[in-house]
């Protein structure tokens, strides 16, 4: 999934995904057509990650957010049916201190 040691290193990594089209098609009478869907999983992937690294801090523990991966390598390794997208991985473990 990349050069990533963090991924790796992890102890957990939470792989957050989507129904883009689901969204898309819920969403898409409201201007800008065919965006405002997406938009919303943006947020709410936002909104999640925050909630895992406050979290994350609260206990102690090493929270990083992963958004560039490559989407088929996740897909694959986290077995994802067709119709569901990566949209942010979070890897949970150790922190580090650089």
């Amino acid at each position: 999934m990349g050069d990533q040691p963090w991924l790796k290193e992890a102890a957990i990594v939470i792989g957050v995904t989507a129904e883009f089209d689901e969204a898309v098609q819920h969403f898409e009478a409201q201007p800008p057509h065919r965006e405002r869907g997406a938009r919303y999983v943006y947020m709410e992937t936002g909104a999640l990650a925050q909630n895992v690294h406050l979290q994350s801090s609260a206990l102690g523990v090493g929270c990083v957010l992963v958004a560039g991966f490559n989407d088929s390598k996740v897909k694959e390794a986290l077995r994802l049916p067709s119709d569901l997208e990566p949209t942010a991985l979070l890897c949970i473990g150790q922190p580090r201190v650089v």
